[in-house]
């Protein structure tokens, strides 16, 4: 079998998993109310450790795989090297939310009832110290929102492939 169809079957698999699950965080998180705040959290966190989690690795083993067996042909094209970094910028930020996730869904889970306002209230303090708004959330949603944008920039890379093959 061709080891670069294996490759390019293994990558898009993990790149549907990985940026759908993005997408399906981005909504609940849009659709999240207050009083909803810790089950949506718990679904978005499981969302992120069944289905994002595996899709990362999976569109990294099948990229790599793709890489190393036409190592010289990417290793001259140019839109390879932009791709390469939104790809790692990606996997970053998905990191980062994964990371949030899991202190906002720790912190609720944890939390009595009483602290648990407090704590809700800590998730809405924004990076300009307002309490009013929904701060943590926005973080999320924008971060969620732009490894998508990444994941388009990336697709363009691919099928423009802009300065030659």
């Amino acid at each position: 079998m061709n080891l670069v169809l294996v490759g390019k079957f293994i990558h898009v698999v993990g790149l549907i998993l990985w940026f759908g699950g993005l997408i399906f965080a981005s909504v609940l998180l849009l659709r999240l109310g207050s009083a909803q705040r810790s089950s949506v959290l718990q679904v978005v966190r499981s969302t992120f450790l069944r289905v994002v989690s595996p899709g990362v690795l999976l569109a990294w083993v099948g990229g790599l795989l793709m890489f190393a067996v036409n190592l010289s042909l990417y290793l001259r094209a140019g839109w390879m090297h932009g791709k390469l970094t939104l790809a790692l910028l990606a996997a970053g930020l998905t990191g980062a939310i994964s990371a949030l996730l899991r202190k906002a869904s720790k912190e609720l889970a944890t939390a009595s009832p009483d602290e648990q306002s407090s704590a809700e209230s800590a998730l809405q303090a924004t990076s300009t110290g307002s309490s009013s708004s929904d701060g943590a959330m926005k973080k999320l949603r924008m971060l969620a929102i732009l490894v998508v944008l990444m994941a388009v920039l990336s697709l363009g890379l691919v099928v423009f492939r802009p300065g030659g093959r």
